[in-house]
């Protein structure tokens, strides 16, 4: 069948269902789009013959629209918005298989939500445990094994790996063997000769800026 919900309808209630969950008042609109969609969709899988009839889709006054610099479009909410009257006009008055549709998990995961014991939830992510630290709790000494790490790597990758360093000073240089002091160019070290084996091994695991 053909698209049976109001896009004003669907945007007010991907609003107020992350608004009631975490207080965001902010959308994507792709987002939004998406959501209607996938209802839709839902609503087909449903074999549902419900529709919401002719109804003049009005401004609304939830919510307002906002493009950004980059041309994307985006739903906020009115501050000064009655959240009453906005769920019962929105929501209150679409049939209940719509209802049903919009909290199936795959339309609810659009808009960062979940259906838990019948109360909507934040999707919420496990905290990831960044690289670096994982290699301090693993590895008995992170800075030796940085060294083999830059001491494995050829002299070529070494030295472009030091391209992407930007912290190179003297104070942090391990060539013993140089005699300048320093050489600085637009605030960074420029002297051919600067070299530390834990810095590059360190950038050569911790980066993907020189990765391939």
């Amino acid at each position: 069948m053909g698209k049976r919900t109001y896009e004003t309808d669907i945007a007010a209630m991907a609003l107020l269902y992350r608004y009631q969950c975490d207080g965001s008042m902010m959308l994507s609109y792709d987002k939004i789009e998406k959501f209607d969609e996938v209802i839709n969709k839902n609503l087909d899988g449903m074999n549902s013959s419900c529709g919401i009839g002719v109804r003049y889709e009005e401004e609304p006054e939830l919510y307002f629209t906002i493009v950004d610099e980059n041309g994307k479009k985006y739903a906020v909410m009115n501050k000064t918005a009655d959240i009453n009257k906005a769920r019962s006009y929105h929501i209150g008055v679409l049939p209940t298989d719509i209802i049903i549709a919009s909290q199936m998990p795959n339309a609810l995961e659009i808009i960062g939500l979940k259906l838990d014991k019948g109360d909507l939830k934040k999707i919420t992510f496990p905290e990831v445990m960044s690289l670096e630290e994982v290699i301090e709790k693993v590895i008995e000494s992170p800075r030796k094994f940085y060294i083999k790490i830059a001491e494995v790597l050829s002299i070529e990758e070494r030295e472009y790996i030091k391209t992407f360093i930007e912290d190179k000073s003297c104070i942090n240089c391990s060539n013993m063997s140089c005699n300048v002091n320093h050489l600085v160019d637009n605030d960074h070290i420029s002297c051919v000769s600067w070299d530390n084996k834990e810095m590059i091994g360190r950038q050569k695991v911790l980066s993907s800026d020189h990765r391939s």
